[in-house]
């Protein structure tokens, strides 16, 4: 789906929830919920389902490869060697 597609967040959030099954779908009927009870006084559902930014970070969080994180947060403080030309360190870092 083109994000462009959405009139604002808040609609890509919702599509993006509905798309969900198995673990991740039962998941995505709690932030359902979560979006309806826990709005502030602005009338604004919790900051992590608002912006689709936040949401992609909410998201890994609960679902990414906690070993591919853990192995680019190891490179990242031993540092890059630009061992090729640079397009492809720059897709490295």
């Amino acid at each position: 789906m083109e994000p462009a597609a959405f009139t604002d967040d808040n609609q890509y959030i919702r599509w993006v929830l509905q798309q969900m099954d198995g673990k991740a779908g039962l998941w995505a009927t709690r932030q359902f919920s979560r979006m309806e009870a826990k709005k502030d006084i602005n009338n604004q559902p919790p900051k992590e389902l608002r912006k689709m930014a936040n949401f992609w970070v909410f998201f890994m969080t609960q679902f990414g490869d906690k070993g591919l994180i853990n192995k680019a947060r190891m490179k990242w403080n031993t540092g890059f060697l630009q061992m090729g030309r640079a397009l492809e360190y720059f897709d490295e870092v």
